[in-house]
C-alpha cells in the first residue's frame, strides 16, 4: 500500500549497528504526538497489522510514530514509516539457541524498548506484543519513562503457557491493569477482557481490523486452477493460514464426504505447531473418509505473492472454528479484500462481523449437522451469485477508520481531545 508521501528509506548508520530508518519527505519536527510501537516477533499477522497500521498513520501530520522491532522486521524494506532495529534477535537455526534467544529476548527487549522511549521522549508506547512473561522484571523501568501505555489486544487470553500457566495470566492481567488504553476488535472482546482482567469498559476502545491487499493474482480463475490441478466444475472452498487445532479443520473435514461431487476443499498452511495436529494428520483422515481426491493440501507457509492466486481460485472461505475462538481472524479480512464470502462459526466476534455486514454465512461449527447446512447454505449463495455486502465491510472495517479511531485515543490520553463512542463500541448502535 502506498502513503500519500513520495518515500524511500534511507537507513543510518551502518548495518552492524541498530539502524533507525527515517522516511524522506515526512516532516521530522516534534509532531503534537510522538508514538513509539514496539513488535517482538519479525513477521506473523500481529506484524502484517503493526506494518498496515503504521503505514496508515505516517500520512497523519499530528503523529510521529515510530517502529522498535527486530533487524529481521518482515517488512522493513517497504516500511513507509520510521523504525528502529535495536531490539535483540529471537530466531537461530539452531533450536537450543532459538529457544535461548527468545527467553532472553522476554527480558532484555523491554528494557531496550525503555531506553528508546526515553531517547525519543515518546509520549505513548503503543505495544503489538506484550512480554507479560517478564513484566515484573521491566514494569519499573517503564513507568519511570513516564510514557502513556496502550496496547492491541489480538488475543485476550494466551493459547498456551511458556513456563506456568498461573502465574503468566496473573502477570498478563497486571498489565493489561497497568495499560492506559487497550484496543480490541470487537465489542465482544472488549467484554471478554473487561472480564477477564476485572477493568473498566471505558479503557477499551474498539477499532476496525482492516482487510489485506497483498497484491492482484497473476492470472485469471481457471488459469490458476489448472496451475494447482483443481477441478473447474466444482466449487472450490479454501482453508488458509496456520492450522491449529481450534480452527476446527477436523470438523470441516467430516462434513465434506456429504458434498464430494460439487466441492473441493484446498488446505494451504503450516500445521504441526507443538500440541496440535500435522498435516499427515488430516491426510490420513481424508483418507479415512475417502474424500483425498477431493481435497488437496498446500503444506507450509504460503509466500506473500501466492496469496491473491489462491484468493482468485476460490470460491469461498472456510473458518469454522471452534466457537472459543476470541480474536478477529486477519483471514477473514483477505477474504473480504478479494471479495470472496466466508463461512464462519458462531464465535462472537465472527457473530458481530457479519451482523455489521454481510459477507458470509454464520454457523454452530461446533455442531457437524449445523455445520454441514452452513455449507450448503454458502453453496447455496455461490451458486445464485448472492450479492455480499464487501464494500460496505470494506468502508466499515478500514484501515483509514483505525487509523482515525486510534488518534482520538491518543489525543485523548495526551490531553488535546476526549474521546468520542464509535457506533462499533456501542452494542445498541450496531446492525442486527
Amino acid at each position: 500500500m502506498q502513503s500519500s508521501h513520495s518515500v524511500n528509506p534511507v537507513l543510518t548508520p551502518s548495518s552492524a549497528e541498530p539502524t533507525t530508518c527515517v522516511v524522506e519527505g515526512k516532516e521530522q519536527s516534534r509532531a503534537e504526538m510522538r508514538v513509539l510501537f514496539y513488535l517482538l516477533f519479525p513477521g506473523s499477522g500481529i506484524g502484517r497489522y503493526t506494518h498496515e497500521l503504521l503505514t496508515h498513520l505516517s500520512t497523519q501530520d499530528d503523529v510521529d510514530a515510530e517502529l522498535a522491532c527486530l533487524p529481521t522486521f518482515h517488512w522493513l524494506a517497504e516500511a513507509e514509516y520510521k523504525t528502529w532495529t535495536g531490539l535483540r534477535e529471537i530466531g537461530h537455526s539452531i533450536a537450543w539457541r532459538r529457544r535461548l534467544r527468545f527467553l532472553t529476548a522476554q527480558f532484555a527487549n523491554p528494557q531496550l524498548l525503555c531506553r528508546r522511549i526515553d531517547e525519543q521522549r515518546a509520549d505513548i508506547v503503543h505495544f503489538s506484543n506484550i512480554n507479560h512473561f517478564s513484566f515484573p522484571f521491566w514494569r519499573r523501568a517503564l513507568d519511570a519513562t513516564g510514557v502513556k501505555v496502550v496496547a492491541t489486544v489480538h488475543d485476550v487470553r494466551r493459547q498456551a503457557a511458556m513456563v506456568n500457566r498461573r502465574y503468566e495470566t496473573h502477570q498478563l492481567k497486571n498489565f493489561y491493569r497497568r495499560a492506559d488504553a487497550l484496543f480490541v476488535h470487537s465489542q465482544a472482546q472488549a467484554d471478554d477482557l473487561a472480564e477477564f482482567a476485572g477493568i473498566n469498559l471505558e479503557k477499551l476502545h474498539v477499532v476496525p481490523h482492516g482487510p489485506y491487499d497483498y497484491g492482484l493474482p497473476s492470472a485469471a480463475r481457471d488459469t490458476l486452477r489448472n496451475k494447482y490441478g483443481l477441478p473447474l466444475d466444482k466449487q472450490i472452498a479454501l482453508f488458509f493460514g496456520n492450522i491449529r487445532d481450534e480452527k476446527n479443520l477436523t470438523g470441516l473435514l467430516k462434513v465434506l464426504p456429504v458434498f464430494r461431487e460439487n466441492l473441493h476443499l484446498v488446505v494451504a498452511g503450516r500445521a504441526g505447531a507443538k500440541g496440535h495436529c500435522t498435516i499427515a494428520n488430516y491426510q490420513a483422515l481424508s483418507r479415512s473418509l475417502e474424500i483425498s481426491d477431493s481435497v488437496t493440501f498446500i503444506d507450509g507457509y504460503i509466500p506473500d505473492c501466492d496469496i491473491p492466486d489462491l484468493f482468485q481460485l476460490c470460491d469461498w472461505v472456510a473458518l469454522p472454528y471452534r466457537e472459543h475462538f476470541t480474536s478477529q481472524s486477519g483471514v477473514l479480512n483477505v477474504a473480504a479484500q478479494y471479495k470472496r464470502p466466508v463461512l464462519v462459526s458462531s464465535a462472537p466476534t465472527f457473530i458481530e462481523t457479519l451482523n455489521q455486514c454481510d459477507i458470509g454465512v454464520v454457523t454452530d461449527a461446533d455442531d457437524a449437522a449445523r455445520l454441514k447446512m452452513g455449507v450448503e447454505e454458502i453453496m447455496n449463495r455461490i451458486q445464485s451469485r448472492y450479492e455480499h455486502a464487501f464494500e460496505e465491510y470494506i468502508t466499515q472495517f478500514g484501515w483509514e477508520e483505525n487509523a482515525a479511531r486510534t488518534i482520538e485515543v491518543y489525543s485523548a490520553l495526551c490531553g488535546t481531545t476526549s474521546v468520542g463512542t464509535f457506533p462499533s463500541t456501542n452494542p445498541e448502535s450496531q446492525p442486527n
